[in-house]
């Protein structure tokens, strides 16, 4: 195998058949013989025990991402001794401390699962970054459902004592720790939801930011190096905070299993973040979009952003029945389902045979039905699919696609950083559409 790393990305032979192809994280063995050049090395394996007398495990690490094979690192391994090297375009940076140390850490945090009002304002000592590690300023942040939905103690996964909530934001470097060679001083910055989930399906539910671990609802944070991705130029820092949950959520809906196609029908359930967002998207793709609401207000807004149909569901209940008058009888090939069970079975009325339901959200509540979804999924041949947001390598093709489009998020309404309570309490009332963002730093 020969792996090479010209003008600062790595290309690994389509060719070589121990290159695994899948749209994630891979690892190729490497045997007497295989070469590894780039800029800062370059190591031929001449003995499985000398190209590190040490380490008897030497492998790539790779992953392929829209046709481009890039290189992560170097791992070799003996016994219990190991070392990862990471290649880069640049010469090493020395670590950057935060200078500004008169400054501290305000953070909210929840004291009490009794509804907005259990978040506390705290201020904390500024954190440092460690060896691959980031310092950033936080400018924006944007809000979720599931931000009502912790502290309101309705969320029914893990939360850490004391969290600092939320998970979507954007910000500034203001310090690296040593090794890090992505980022520099300055670069604006918007970080994956699961700061542990870079490529693949979740793992578990142990990194969601603002849950169990702590979130972004604060002036500084440190992340992981590999935790962070650039922000496109043309985005604000409100705008760039809106993409990290509901646009990885619908990037992952639409093209993370079975890809849309242009001209193909999808059909989003409301108009909060993830809807909106997803409309975007589908438009950009060519593909004709329907969406629900029970507010004409904001089905208007829709129309705005490139709604092919809208539906009023309080003027038709039956919305299902609308979905396939709309489609001539086919039924959408994607379908949004923020609702959960008690509007499932109206989903898979409205899906398409051979479709997909993304189950997104759980805006119903408790259930007040028991429906067969077996027998829903075989009678339309559909597939019904959790979306738990998506990995890093996602979120990185959503930028791509954001970036080449030029596109910008819907916001609602925006909050000072100290209206981030009023904030959440706007969002549990339900009456948004799009995104809504709290700025703690004036733009």
């Amino acid at each position: 195998m020969h792996i090479v790393w010209p003008y600062g990305r790595v290309y690994i032979p389509l060719r070589h058949r121990e290159v695994d192809l899948l749209n994630c994280l891979g690892i190729a063995n490497l045997s007497v013989g295989d070469d590894i050049t780039a800029p800062t090395w370059f190591f031929r394996v001449t003995d499985s025990l000398h190209f590190y007398p040490m380490y008897n495990q030497q492998q790539a690490l790779y992953r392929r991402s829209l046709g481009t094979i890039y290189l992560l690192g170097l791992h070799l391994q003996q016994g219990g001794q190991e070392t990862t090297y990471f290649p880069s375009s640049e010469p090493e940076r020395a670590p950057v401390p935060y200078r500004n140390m008169s400054q501290v850490n305000v953070a909210y945090r929840i004291k009490e699962f009794t509804g907005p009002k259990g978040l506390v304002r705290v201020e904390e000592p500024i954190p440092q970054p460690k060896a691959h590690e980031v310092l950033v300023r936080i400018h924006s942040v944007s809000l979720n459902f599931r931000d009502f939905a912790i502290p309101s103690g309705l969320y029914p996964f893990p939360i850490k004592p004391n969290v600092v909530p939320t998970s979507d934001m954007a910000g500034e470097v203001v310090s690296i720790g040593e090794g890090v060679q992505e980022f520099k001083i300055g670069d604006r910055v918007t970080a994956n939801f699961d700061q542990s989930n870079w490529y693949g399906p979740v793992k578990d539910w142990n990194n969601g930011m603002g849950a169990p671990i702590d979130g972004v609802l604060q002036t500084h944070r440190v992340f992981a190096e590999i935790g962070l991705l650039h922000v496109p130029e043309h985005l604000t820092y409100d705008e760039a905070a809106c993409w990290p949950c509901t646009g990885v959520t619908a990037w992952n809906a639409l093209f993370g299993s079975i890809p849309l196609v242009p001209g193909q029908t999808v059909l989003f359930q409301g108009t909060g973040g993830v809807c909106l967002t997803g409309l975007q998207l589908a438009s950009a793709m060519g593909a004709k979009t329907i969406i629900t609401s029970s507010s004409d207000e904001k089905l208007e807004i829709a129309k705005k952003m490139g709604a092919t149909h809208v539906i009023n569901y309080k003027k038709h209940p039956d919305w299902d029945q609308e979905v396939i008058k709309l489609t001539n009888g086919k039924g959408a090939h994607h379908v949004f389902d923020v609702v959960g069970v008690n509007e499932i079975e109206k989903c898979f009325n409205a899906v398409s045979q051979g479709g997909v339901i993304s189950s997104i959200g759980f805006l119903g509540g408790q259930s007040k039905v028991n429906p067969n979804v077996p027998a829903l999924a075989l009678s339309k041949g559909a597939c019904l699919r959790g979306i738990n947001v998506g990995p890093k390598t996602l979120f990185e093709d959503l930028l791509r696609f954001v970036d080449t489009n030029k596109l910008k998020p819907h916001i609602d309404k925006t909050f000072n950083f100290d209206q981030a309570v009023e904030a959440i309490e706007y969002m549990s009332k339900g009456q948004h559409s799009g995104k809504i963002v709290i700025r703690i730093v004036p733009q």
